[in-house]
C-alpha cells in the first residue's frame, strides 16, 4: 500500500493532454474500464456480486462525480475528465464504485457518504479515502444564472432569468 500510495502521489502532477474528440472518446473508454476494474477488484475483494453500473460523461458543474445508488449509475463530468485525464481515472472512477459498493455491502442500512463504510472499501481497493477532488473548477461553467436588475446583476441558481425594470 506504501508503494501504491507514493506512485499515486507521484503521478497526480503528471496529466496528459487530450486534445482531439478520438483522444476523448478513448479517454472515456478508459474511464469505464477503470470503473470495471474496481468493480471487480472490490467485488472479489469484498465477496459481493455487484453488477457493472451504467456510466455517463453527462454531469455539470463542478461536481466530478455521482454515484446513484438505486439506479447503478456513475455519473461523470466530461469537463473534469478532459482536464485531468489521469488523476480522474485513477482516483474518481474508483471513488464513485466505492459509493456504489459500500451501499451494496451494506444493503439496506443507513450509511454516511463518506462514513466508516465508504472508508473501509476505499481502503480495501487500495485508493485514498478523500472526500473531495482539488480540480480546478474555476473556470467550469455552474448553474448560476444571472437576475439583471437596475443598478447591476445578482447570481442566482435558479436555472431561470428573470427581468427588472
Amino acid at each position: 500500500l506504501v508503494n501504491h500510495q507514493k506512485n499515486y502521489r507521484k503521478c497526480m502532477s503528471e496529466e496528459r493532454e487530450i486534445s482531439t474528440p478520438a483522444e476523448f472518446l478513448e479517454l472515456k473508454r478508459e474511464c469505464i474500464a477503470q470503473v470495471k476494474f474496481y468493480v471487480d477488484l472490490a467485488n472479489s475483494k469484498l465477496g459481493l456480486h455487484m453488477e457493472y453500473p451504467r456510466v455517463e460523461f453527462s454531469l455539470r458543474g463542478t461536481t466530478a462525480g455521482k454515484a446513484w445508488y438505486g439506479k447503478n449509475l456513475i455519473q461523470f463530468s466530461p469537463i473534469l475528465l478532459l482536464e485531468n485525464p489521469d488523476t480522474f481515472i485513477r482516483q474518481t472512477a474508483g471513488h464513485e464504485v466505492g459509493h456504489l459498493m459500500a451501499h451494496a455491502r451494506h444493503r439496506g442500512q443507513q450509511i454516511d457518504p463518506h462514513g466508516r463504510e465508504w472508508r473501509n472499501v476505499m481502503w480495501t481497493m487500495g485508493l485514498p479515502a478523500t472526500r473531495c477532488h482539488n480540480y480546478d473548477t474555476s473556470h467550469v461553467p455552474t448553474k448560476t444564472t444571472t437576475i439583471r436588475r437596475v443598478g447591476g446583476a445578482l447570481p442566482f441558481s435558479n436555472g431561470r432569468t428573470t427581468e427588472f425594470d
